[in-house]
């Protein structure tokens, strides 16, 4: 049975919540899936809802293998992720967040 995870084309973003921080932040587990590969990554959100990604080793790719528009997507949609959830008090963390994209 194929992974619906895994799309035909493009990339899938994934966002899993790992950790809510007591300060306001948020941890996720962030992948980057296309047809023939994933890219897994750390993802952090400080309390202004500020984003930073760490490649782990976990990937079936290394790092430099990533498309740099996949990355800078998964990035866009983190920010927006953290933005949203910062705007209610106390933040709303999402706990999932799947999203597709076409790579042109």
């Amino acid at each position: 049975m194929a992974d619906p995870l895994v799309p035909a084309a493009g990339v899938r973003v994934l966002l899993d919540r790992e950790a809510v921080d007591e300060g306001g932040g948020a941890r996720y587990r962030g992948a980057l899936i296309g047809p023939g590969a994933r890219l897994d990554f750390a993802v952090a959100f400080d309390a202004a809802g500020e984003v930073s990604l760490a490649p782990l080793a976990a990937s079936d790719l290394p790092v430099e293998a990533a498309d740099a528009r996949a990355v800078a997507l998964l990035r866009a949609i983190a920010r927006t992720v953290g933005r949203h959830a910062i705007a209610s008090a106390p933040p709303a963390w999402p706990r999932r967040i799947v999203r597709w994209r076409p790579l042109p």
